[in-house]
């Protein structure tokens, strides 16, 4: 009976052990789905904005077009910010989300 009960505590103990094994590769593999799907939210919530300040930027640099010559520092000024604002959103792009930045026209590479 001892000899019994000292075989089924080594199987056990194997099970547990294949059994931590198994929910160490699961916690894993979840938290590179939260991360993933954390990635993916805060790109959704910010970059709207962003493009948003992009546009409204683009607007006021057609109007100081075609006053040039007399506003060439602000220009520069707003070309700045928009490099700015792009290096950010290009932060927030991983890769499979360049096929989104393809769809809405944008033809550059970031």
């Amino acid at each position: 009976m001892n000899f019994d009960l000292s075989l089924l505590a080594d199987y056990l103990t194997i099970i547990g052990f294949i059994v931590s094994i198994g929910t160490l590769v699961f916690t894993i593999f979840i938290n590179r789905k939260i991360s993933r799907l954390r990635e993916k939210i805060f790109f959704d919530v910010r970059v709207p904005d962003l493009l948003k300040q992009l546009e409204a930027l683009n607007s006021n640099l057609l109007n100081i077009l075609q006053d040039f010559e007399r506003s060439k520092w602000k220009l520069k000024q707003d070309v700045k910010q928009q490099i700015v604002i792009i290096e950010s959103i290009q932060k927030k792009i991983n890769k499979s989300d360049t096929k989104i930045v393809h769809q809405t026209g944008c033809r550059t590479r970031l």
